[in-house]
């Protein structure tokens, strides 16, 4: 294991030791270690992926956790950029919550409108969505391209970005907004409150 390997390993070790979540090693063809949080009836599971952009290797933070979806909600929510910027000057349609400081700092899309609007009520998750300064999340009916993973009333809420974060206080956030958002999810109908009983490839 190399510096930067390390580095990521002890970030991890502390993440673990204060969210009680473990290091999973699945071996290098399984793609290595990775940390699993069991958080009431689901696994929230964080790893490392790598994909060649131009020759060029980029990493990418990812965090998932699959779920037995009751409605089919799904949604998007980014942090604004260039092209969110443009879409806005030039009048592009974008969802809003009903706070115009959020507002301004994501872009938002749903099939349900009015359900987003109830999950960007909580004032908790509103705030671990700010402290993101990048951040990528949405909810994905199933996450296989040539294959089904998961069974039709499985989907996937998951988050990535592309560098490798090592900041714990970062992951430790990341964790809660997922935490936040699976209870809410089941709160509100989107989500019935059981194991999907799928195994995060």
């Amino acid at each position: 294991m190399g510096s930067w390997g390390m580095t990521l390993h002890k970030t991890w070790q502390q993440l673990c030791s204060e969210t009680g979540a473990q290091i999973v090693n699945r071996g290098f063809w399984h793609g290595g270690e990775r940390v699993e949080l069991t958080y009431q009836c689901w696994t929230i599971v964080l790893d490392i992926y790598t994909v060649i952009v131009q020759r060029v290797p980029v990493s990418y933070t990812r965090i998932r956790a699959p779920f037995v979806s009751r409605d089919g909600f799904s949604f998007s929510i980014r942090r604004g950029g260039v092209m969110s910027a443009i879409g806005k000057l030039f009048g592009g349609r974008q969802m809003e919550s009903g706070d115009a400081e959020f507002d301004e700092l994501f872009t938002m899309k749903s099939n349900d409108e009015q359900t987003m609007k109830r999950l960007l009520s909580s004032p908790l998750i509103k705030e671990l969505f700010c402290k993101q300064r990048s951040i990528d999340m949405k909810i994905v009916d199933d996450p296989g391209f040539f294959k089904k993973y998961y069974p039709e009333n499985v989907n996937e809420l998951t988050f990535s970005v592309s560098n490798v974060i090592k900041d714990v206080e970062r992951l430790k956030s990341l964790f809660q907004l997922f935490c936040a958002l699976l209870t809410d999810f089941t709160e509100i109908g989107i989500a019935v409150d059981a194991n999907p009983g799928v195994t995060i490839r």
